[in-house]
């Protein structure tokens, strides 16, 4: 279904079109364990069979997209979103973010 939706894009978006997605950590499928709420989702994800077989390590991104005619604009993970949302006035993180997913912002070539 990866291969389909992003086939999908590639073939009918225009040239500068924007896709925004999110995927996990391929380290989660792997089961490599240690990411912040990891154990608590893969238990929920798996309470309800639903079971995950896509994710991407960092380094693969630029990869994958190429593949698709993108370009990455942007990668942020939990890190980068806690300090974007989830900061006190005092710069202080408030709000701890499932680290297992990120969010990757392409263009299209």
């Amino acid at each position: 279904s990866v291969n389909s939706t992003f086939q999908t894009i590639e073939n009918y978006a225009g040239q500068g079109s924007w896709v925004v997605f999110d995927t996990i950590h391929a380290s989660v499928l792997r089961k490599e364990g240690g990411r912040f709420g990891e154990s608590e989702i893969v238990e929920t994800v798996s309470s309800v069979d639903e079971g995950w077989c896509f994710g991407l390590d960092r380094a693969e991104i630029d990869q994958f997209l190429d593949g698709y005619e993108l370009n990455l604009i942007d990668h942020k993970d939990s890190q980068d979103l806690e300090r974007a949302y989830f900061l006190d006035v005092d710069g202080v993180v408030i709000g701890k973010v499932n680290d297992t997913h990120f969010l990757v912002t392409a263009e299209k070539k």
